[in-house]
């Protein structure tokens, strides 16, 4: 449809769960995943918009994946022994890992620059142990301390801009012009702003 709610048409009907996260970042392909779990194997769908047709993207526990607003660069979490190790990867369209991440978090704790290949990201020292991810983070049966990192996406460097792990984050956004990151801290319950 366009701006004014007219010219709507359907692409494609289909009955679903209501657990369902659709994310779609480019006008030719919708990612539709269910919700994370590491307890349970998941298959996150691409769905063609041109051509209406599924197709399996990526497979695993634990699935979390997040887009950068063109589709060109996700971020893709998964888990392995019941929800125990995590990984977090850089992947193109193809879901190809363009690289790994050697520290861990959910891709929601990241925010993609529009304007660089740079990702910001709020990062743990170390991922709580035994507890399952992504589940336990969810349901909020532990907190956590974060640092927030610049990362260069082309080379993978992470330079800290807050090395003291004192947030829990939240919500992190870039504003307009990308001057300032913006968050949410869980454990103070304040917003902060940071200059870039």
């Amino acid at each position: 449809m366009d701006k004014n709610l007219s010219n709507k048409k359907t692409l494609i009907n289909f009955k679903a769960a209501n657990d369902l996260l659709i994310t779609w970042p480019s006008t030719t392909t919708a990612y539709i995943m269910q919700k994370p779990s590491g307890y349970v194997n998941q298959t996150v769908l691409s769905f063609d918009t041109k051509n209406k047709t599924f197709k399996q993207f990526v497979e695993g526990s634990g699935l979390v994946l997040k887009w950068d607003t063109v589709g060109y660069y996700g971020l893709l979490f998964t888990v392995q022994n019941n929800g125990s190790t995590s990984n977090l990867k850089l992947i193109n369209r193809e879901a190809i890992s363009l690289g790994t991440f050697p520290k861990i978090t959910l891709p929601e704790k990241c925010v993609f620059s529009k304007k660089t290949a740079t990702l910001y990201c709020a990062i743990a020292p170390a991922l709580t142990k035994g507890v399952i991810w992504p589940d336990d983070y969810y349901m909020g049966a532990f907190n956590q301390d974060e640092a927030i990192y610049k990362i260069d996406l082309q080379s993978m460097e992470a330079i800290p801009l807050i090395d003291k792990t004192a947030f829990e984050i939240q919500g992190i956004d870039l504003i307009a012009d990308e001057s300032q990151l913006i968050f949410f801290d869980k454990i103070s319950g304040n917003l902060y702003g940071l200059k870039l």
